[in-house]
């Protein structure tokens, strides 16, 4: 006849096998852990954490599954430690998203961003605060992010808010513009030599109808407007 404790010892044992036989789902989201595959090592995984786009290794079931860790340790410590104060503004909001769609490939919006090599550059995947210090509060609830050159990155001088007009305006394939019978894109155009005036200017002064005030030829190859341009 078996002692308690031994039935007790024998019904552990069978909870721990048990619990030792499952795999975690791939693609599952545990906190911000997407897991991506099974090492061959072990009960770990490599896991993505979707708040910022890094990729782990040697991340154990047990730890995954009972949410002993929810994400990245740099994000963790971001999430505990943050002093902006802004994580229910609009502007984080919009930072989230744009880590997301350009990051995760699990997010719905992938193909069009991360899909075709457009990123967030480092400095603002790893803070909020460096985001924020270069687009500044958001103008008005119309406003979104907007990427001045659609085939260029998030990054410092290629990013304003804008409302949808004018991203619509300022879509790549709006990006036509005919002088003298010849028509080039804006990024064409910014690299001829007539053009006097930056990248980022030019893109600043279509998205603002410079076309269809000024003409194409004013807007393309003027000086700098005091006034008028923001480089």
């Amino acid at each position: 006849m078996r002692s308690k404790f031994g039935l007790f010892m024998g019904t552990l044992k069978l909870q721990v096998g048990m619990s030792g036989t499952f795999d975690l789902e791939i693609g599952k989201v545990y906190g911000a852990w997407l897991v991506q595959k099974k090492l061959s090592y072990g009960q770990k995984y490599q896991c993505l954490c979707t708040a910022c786009g890094q990729v782990v290794k040697n991340i154990r079931k047990y730890d995954i599954y009972h949410q002993k860790t929810r994400m990245c340790k740099k994000c963790s410590v971001q999430s505990t430690k943050s002093s902006h104060g802004m994580s229910d503004t609009p502007e984080y909001n919009t930072w989230v998203h744009m880590i997301q769609r350009c990051h995760n490939p699990n997010n719905k919006d992938y193909a069009r961003y991360g899909g075709r090599g457009i990123e967030v550059c480092d400095i603002w995947r790893e803070s909020f605060e460096s985001f924020y210090m270069c687009v500044g509060p958001k103008p008005t609830p119309e406003h979104t992010i907007e990427r001045l050159d659609y085939n260029v990155s998030y990054e410092p001088g290629n990013v304003t808010w804008a409302t949808r007009t004018v991203q619509n305006r300022n879509k790549s394939d709006n990006q036509k513009v005919t002088v003298d019978g010849v028509t080039k894109s804006v990024s064409q155009w910014a690299a001829d030599p007539r053009c006097t005036v930056s990248h980022f200017t030019l893109y600043k002064r279509i998205a603002r109808g410079w076309l269809e005030e000024h003409g194409a030829e004013f807007t393309l190859f003027s000086p700098s407007q005091a006034g008028l341009d923001v480089d």
